[in-house]
């Protein structure tokens, strides 16, 4: 493994440079070696640092390019063999849920969170996989906890989604406080106004924004298919077709 690897490099830089701090004190007085054994002692930190955590680096920089790109092999390919950190793990696991591979994506992501069970983003990914798996409440729970840290008010627009498809009274408060969110991706303000309009809160309003996000539905119809075969793909499928009604038109993924 690529963690091996790097570890076995570490310590042999380490015993190498061992050895020629050793050369260099024998025969000579240790005061005056010592500022030139200092000079290698920095050195040697530095360069085990770049050994273990310089390629970690660019590894993961790399998965965060691949990620946006689409490329989620890529990612999985890149990550799967790293050291676990919260952050890694956070985008193994998003890559692995938008693979449609939801139960491993589930484990990963659970690790992430029990490594940092404060950051947002292990809480989002975890609350985003989960609903795709159709366990609607644990994940508006875990989408709590992510806004409840820091996470992105964009955030609310999934939690009122997943209160809507879990039939929860919640739905319609938190769809509210989400309606009020400016600059939302299309994909997002389109669903939001959806449950909205089913909501009943000003219908009017929520008909012309889903009018005017209409692109969007490109994603969902894609969210569907990605999970077909759980609950959550097949309750987005007449979500779609009854927005695709309201549209007058249907937009192809």
């Amino acid at each position: 493994m690529l963690a091996q690897r790097r570890l076995l490099a570490a310590f042999a830089l380490t015993v190498a440079m061992g050895f020629v701090v050793i050369s260099v004190v024998q025969g000579r007085d240790f005061g005056k070696a010592l500022p030139l054994v200092m000079v290698l002692l920095i050195a040697l930190v530095a360069a085990q640092y770049g050994i273990l955590f310089g390629g970690r680096n660019r590894q993961l920089n790399e998965a965060q390019r691949a990620f946006l790109d689409g490329r989620f092999d890529e990612v999985i390919r890149l990550l799967e063999a790293e050291p676990p950190t919260a952050k890694s793990l956070t985008l193994l696991g998003n890559a692995c849920r938008m693979k449609g591979n939801t139960q491993r994506s589930t484990q990963i992501l659970r690790d992430a969170v029990h490594l940092s069970p404060l950051d947002p983003f292990p809480l989002y990914g975890l609350g985003r996989v989960l609903m795709a798996q159709g366990d609607y409440e644990e994940g508006a729970s875990y989408m709590t906890q992510a806004l409840d840290n820091g996470a992105r008010k964009a955030t609310r627009v999934d939690l009122a989604l997943a209160h809507y498809l879990a039939q929860d009274e919640a739905a319609q408060n938190v769809a509210k406080q989400a309606g009020h969110i400016l600059r939302l991706e299309e994909y997002r303000a389109l669903m939001l106004n959806y449950v909205l309009f089913k909501l009943e809160q000003q219908p009017d309003v929520a008909m012309q924004v889903m009018k005017n996000t209409a692109d969007g539905l490109a994603f969902w119809q894609t969210e569907a298919e990605r999970h077909q075969d759980t609950i959550y793909g097949r309750d987005l499928r007449p979500i779609i077709s009854e927005i695709e009604h309201l549209l007058g038109r249907e937009v192809s993924p």
